[in-house]
């Protein structure tokens, strides 16, 4: 057998390297609002975790905090 000494390069494409930063920059976008997400879904948990007393001290009701814990999580 005949070893080849070229380096495997993928085929060019007219789209170039543009194609990747647009591709690269929406899976990141993508990723922030999973963790974005993520953190809300922790922080009105810990809400609803909250005592009255707690609650009060942040002035809010349970009423209040129990629709920013029921908000879909999109909407901040």
């Amino acid at each position: 057998m005949r070893k080849s000494n070229h380096a495997m390069t993928l085929p060019s494409s007219s789209a170039g390297p543009g194609l990747v930063a647009i591709l690269s920059d929406a899976l990141i976008a993508a990723m922030n609002g999973l963790m974005r997400w993520r953190e809300r879904a922790r922080e009105r948990r810990q809400l609803l975790a909250m005592t009255d007393r707690e609650l009060r001290d942040i002035a809010i009701t349970r009423v209040d905090a129990w629709r920013e814990a029921n908000k879909p999580l999109w909407k901040e």
